[in-house]
């Protein structure tokens, strides 16, 4: 059924972003084809749980066997990496005049903390990347 509304409604949009290449490309495709000028987007990066640390041995040694300063310091290192890794996105936005909203989701799975969020957010288009060598061709 055609939609008798003439007039654009904004949809709710997210992409999924990690720091690989693709998320910069999906993060482009999202405001050239889905977004206008002074639109809103979240950004949504999740971070695995952390239950294991990197011993000077490269080995890992698990977070109950390490004392708690050395896991609240890890935590804080790692989630200073998840902060950082908008900030490319951040700047991308900003010239393109589109507000971004940064979701930091901590999961040990990735795709149902995406789902999870996108169902309890009412997101209506979820963008993600696509590695090169799989990815979508023309």
């Amino acid at each position: 059924m055609a939609r008798r509304n003439t007039e654009k409604r904004e949809e709710t949009v997210a992409v999924a972003i990690d720091k690989d290449k693709s998320s910069q490309y999906a993060l482009k495709w999202t405001v050239d084809h889905l977004l206008s000028r002074g639109q809103a987007l979240t950004l949504l990066h999740v971070k695995q749980k952390t239950s294991s640390i990197p011993s000077p041995m490269g080995s890992f040694v698990s977070m109950s066997d390490v004392s708690e300063d050395v896991a609240r310091t890890y935590s804080k290192q790692i989630e200073n990496q998840a902060k950082d890794l908008f900030l490319p996105f951040r700047c991308f936005c900003t010239r393109k005049d589109i507000k971004c909203n940064e979701i930091i989701l901590e999961e040990s799975e990735i795709a149902k903390s995406l789902i999870n969020y996108v169902s309890a957010n009412s997101i209506e288009i979820l963008v993600l990347g696509a590695p090169s060598r799989g990815g979508i061709v023309r």
